[in-house]
C-alpha cells in the first residue's frame, strides 16, 4: 500500500511539472521575440554570390546548392553586370579577371576604362556578348536545339546497337529492337545461340540464367556445368527447345551496374518477346538501317559437342531471308574467333568484324596483316582506346585505332553505356562527353552501345563538324589531365601497360568438322540430343538464389 501511494505521488508530481513546462512555453510564445530586429523575427541569411565560401562566387553551383543546405528564406545576392548585348549576369567584380578565367579565353581582350574616376585595366563584361561569356549554356542550347530526331544519317560514326536498345528493354527482345530502330540506330545486332531443336535465336548469353527467368521455372532441373562455355553451372540454350523458351520463360533486363545499386527501368524488367534469327531478319529488312550485325560465338563447341554447324545455319538463314541477294543493307558478321570469320569469308561476301576481347595497346604489323586477310573491321574495348586506372583516363597513348585504320580496317568501340558508374571520371558523368571522346578524340568509325538513342542524338548535334572552333564543352577531354589536378600522393597507382596484339593472338586452327555423334535434323541442322548431367542440389541452390534476387 505504501509503494502504491508513493508511485501515485510521483506520477502526480510529474504531471504537475509537465503542466508547468507547457505553461511556461505558452507564455514564452506569447511574449515578444528576443531577436532585436525591426520585425522581431530571426535575421535573414543573405548569401553573397551563393555559397561563395566554398564554390566560385556567383557560379551556377554556388547558387544551386543553397536549396539543399540553407534555410528556405535565404536571400541570394547577385552583383549584376551588363554584357555587350544588354544581358545581366552575376559577377562579384567589375573586372572579370578577378573572378573568372577570361584572360585564358580572350588573352587579347584587356582594356582600360575610367571606373568611378579611377583608371582601371582589365577585362569587362560590356565588351562581350552573353554568348561569349556563357558558352556552357548558350552554345549547349545551340548545339542540341531544334534536333530533327526523325532524320536518319547513316554516315560515320555508325551507331550499332548492343543486344538492341538493351539499356531500356531486356536484351534481344522485339521491344529492344523496336526501340533501337526508333531511336535511330544505324545497325542492329543479333548474337546467335542455338536451341535443343536446332533453331537459331537472338540471345545475349548462351546461359539462360543470365538473361531469362529460367531460374524460377521447372527447367532448373536442366542445370549443368560446361567449362568450355563458362565457369559455374547454368541452363544453356541448347538444353531447351524453342517452345520451352518462348512459351515458358520471360526475358530479364540486364543490369551491368548492379554492383553500384544501379538498376535499369524496372517497369520493363520482363518486357518483350524472344526472337528467332529468322524473326530478326524479317524485322530488320523493312527498316531504315544501314545494316545488321550477327555475332557468332562457340562455333567449335557446337560443331564438336552438339553436332551443329552454326556457320552453315547462319548462311542458310540469310539466304532464306533474301539477304544474300540484296544490297540495301550491309550484313556484318562479328566474332572473337578468326576461324569463324575465315569460314564465312570462304562461303559469303558479307562484311566481317573481328572482335578483340583483351585490352591491347597496339597491334603488331604481322597481326594486322593476318586480320586484314579475313576481316573488314575490328571491334575493340573502350579501355583499349582510352586506357584508364581506377576510373581516371591515363596519359598513356594507345596507337591501336590509328594502326588498325592505317591497315584499312574500320574500328568500332564497345560497349558504351549511359550509367555514370561505367564511365571514367573525366567525362563528368556525361554520356555525350563519353561519346565525343571516342568520336572526336579517338576518331573511331562506330560505337556499339546499349543506348542507341543517346548516340543518335549526338550525331545530330550541330557542333560535331566545328573542329577546333567547337565550344569547350564539345571538345574531348585530354587523357590524363584530370589526374594531373590531384596531388601525387593521392593519385591512384599507374596502370601496367597493355600488351601488344600479336599474330599468335589472332591465329587459330580451322573450325572442326561437325561431329556425327548426333542425329541430323535436316541437311544443314543437327538435332541436339545432348543430355545434361543434373545435380539436384545445384538445381535447388540455383532456384533459391533466383527467388532471393
Amino acid at each position: 500500500m505504501g509503494r502504491s501511494s508513493r508511485a501515485c505521488s510521483l506520477l502526480g508530481s510529474a504531471q504537475l511539472l509537465l503542466l508547468l513546462l507547457l505553461s511556461l512555453g505558452s507564455a514564452a510564445a506569447q511574449k515578444g521575440s528576443t531577436w532585436k530586429t525591426l520585425s522581431g523575427k530571426a535575421p535573414v541569411i543573405v548569401a553573397k554570390g551563393g555559397f561563395s565560401g566554398l564554390f566560385p562566387d556567383s557560379s551556377d553551383f554556388a547558387y544551386r546548392i543553397l536549396g539543399t543546405i540553407s534555410s528556405p528564406d535565404t536571400v541570394m545576392w547577385c552583383d549584376v553586370r551588363l554584357t555587350k548585348d544588354g544581358d545581366g549576369i552575376c559577377l562579384p567584380s567589375i573586372n572579370m579577371d578577378n573572378c573568372t578565367m577570361i584572360d585564358n579565353v580572350f588573352p587579347e581582350g584587356k582594356k582600360t576604362y575610367n571606373v568611378n574616376g579611377v583608371s582601371t585595366v582589365g577585362w569587362f563584361s560590356v565588351d562581350y556578348t552573353s554568348t561569349d561569356l556563357l558558352p556552357n549554356v548558350t552554345q549547349a542550347v545551340g548545339c542540341f536545339s531544334n534536333l530533327n530526331n526523325s532524320k536518319i544519317d547513316h554516315a560515320k560514326p555508325l551507331v550499332i546497337s548492343h543486344n538492341g536498345a538493351s539499356g531500356d528493354y531486356p536484351d534481344c527482345t522485339d521491344q529492344a529492337y523496336e526501340k533501337a530502330v526508333a531511336d535511330g540506330a544505324d545497325v542492329i545486332d543479333c548474337p546467335v545461340q542455338v536451341t535443343k531443336d536446332g533453331i537459331l535465336i537472338c540471345m545475349s548469353s548462351v546461359d539462360l540464367m543470365d538473361v531469362t527467368t529460367v531460374g524460377k521455372s521447372s527447367f532448373t532441373s536442366q542445370v549443368t556445368t560446361i567449362n568450355d562455355l563458362k565457369a559455374g553451372p547454368g541452363v544453356f540454350t541448347f538444353n531447351l527447345t524453342w517452345d520451352d523458351i518462348s512459351k515458358n520463360l520471360q526475358p530479364m533486363i540486364s543490369n551491368p551496374m548492379s554492383t553500384y545499386k544501379l538498376y535499369r527501368n524496372p517497369r520493363n524488367k520482363n518486357a518483350g518477346n524472344f526472337m528467332r534469327l529468322s524473326d530478326f531478319l524479317t524485322f530488320a529488312k523493312g527498316k531504315d538501317l544501314s545494316g545488321i550485325m550477327i555475332t557468332v560465338e562457340h562455333a567449335a563447341f557446337m560443331a564438336e559437342k552438339l553436332g551443329f554447324g552454326v556457320v552453315d545455319a547462319v548462311v542458310k538463314a540469310l539466304d532464306d531471308s533474301g539477304y544474300s541477294k540484296q544490297t540495301a543493307q550491309n550484313v556484318m558478321i562479328q566474332s572473337t574467333n578468326s576461324s569463324v570469320l575465315k569460314k564465312f569469308k570462304q562461303e559469303t561476301k558479307y562484311s566481317l568484324v573481328y572482335m578483340i576481347e583483351e585490352g591491347v595497346r597496339d597491334a603488331a604489323p604481322s597481326s594486322l596483316a593476318d586480320i586484314k586477310k579475313f576481316a573488314n573491321a575490328v571491334s575493340v574495348s573502350t579501355t583499349s582506346v582510352l586506357p584508364q586506372t581506377h576510373y581516371y583516363l591515363t596519359n598513356q597513348t594507345n596507337k591501336l585505332v590509328t594502326s588498325l585504320q592505317s591497315a584499312g580496317l574500320q574500328v568500332y568501340v564497345y560497349v558504351l553505356m549511359n550509367e555514370f558508374a561505367s564511365q571514367p571520371n573525366d567525362f563528368f558523368a556525361d554520356a555525350t562527353s563519353q561519346i565525343n571522346a571516342y568520336v572526336q578524340g579517338a576518331k573511331v568509325d562506330g560505337i556499339i552501345t546499349d543506348f542507341p538513342g543517346t548516340a543518335h542524338r549526338y550525331k545530330l548535334n550541330s557542333c560535331t563538324s566545328m573542329g577546333n572552333s567547337a565550344p569547350l564543352f564539345m571538345q574531348p577531354p585530354q587523357p590524363g589531365s584530370l589526374l594531373l589536378t590531384m596531388a601525387p600522393d593521392v593519385q591512384p597507382p599507374a596502370a601496367a601497360p597493355m600488351p601488344l596484339l600479336t599474330d599468335a593472338d589472332v591465329a587459330e586452327p580451322a573450325l572442326p568438322p561437325v561431329s556425327n555423334t548426333t542425329t541430323a535434323a535436316s541437311p544443314s541442322h543437327a538435332a541436339l540430343r545432348m543430355r545434361t548431367d543434373v545435380s539436384i542440389l545445384i538445381a535447388l541452390l540455383m532456384l533459391c538464389a533466383s527467388l532471393l534476387i
